[in-house]
């Protein structure tokens, strides 16, 4: 059987029930309490983010800085 599931703790339930095993990012992990074990991963899985606004950024604040700093370092080749 296969199951997906939209939030990290109903798949953690699941395992903790003994019902299965999952791929869960290692934030989730941190937060985990009980009984369970993990094992990293080789090679490191990796997935893009994206920051979320209701409107573009004003010149000046902080999601625009970090929206500057994120086009400097692309076209930087460093991200």
């Amino acid at each position: 059987f296969k199951y997906e599931f939209n939030h990290p703790d109903t798949a953690l339930n699941f395992i903790r029930q003994g019902l299965g095993i999952a791929l869960l990012p290692e934030l989730t992990l941190k937060a985990t309490t009980g009984k369970l074990c993990s094992v990293a991963l080789e090679p490191t899985f990796y997935r893009q983010i994206s920051l979320l606004a209701k409107e573009p950024p004003v010149e000046g604040s902080p999601l625009f800085l970090l929206q500057k700093c994120m086009e400097t370092l692309t076209d930087e080749g460093l991200l």
